[in-house]
């Protein structure tokens, strides 16, 4: 059990092979909604990855995940980048 916690820390959670099959795959939308309320019940935060569209987001949102990352919000950007995209107020 220690080296899951140790993984599920360190990974944020949910990956983006089963985001991209949310609401369309019933065993990534399982695994999905199983990661989650796993991760709550330890205490630890959840972030998914590869998030692509509203509906991704709107989803995850549902199922109780605390924070999502991918290009629905945003493309990779160079570093002198980031503040001004962060202060524009346009992230989903």
């Amino acid at each position: 059990m220690p080296s899951f916690k140790l993984f599920c820390a360190w990974t944020g959670v949910s990956k983006r092979s089963f985001v991209k099959g949310l609401g369309e795959d019933v065993e990534d939308t399982a695994i999905v909604g199983m990661v989650i309320d796993l991760a709550h019940v330890l205490g630890m935060k959840v972030v998914a990855e590869g998030v692509e569209s509203a509906h991704h987001k709107e989803q995850l949102k549902e199922m109780g995940c605390d924070l999502a990352q991918g290009f629905y919000f945003a493309e990779a950007q160079p570093g002198g980048e980031i503040e001004a995209l962060l202060t524009s107020g346009s992230l989903g």
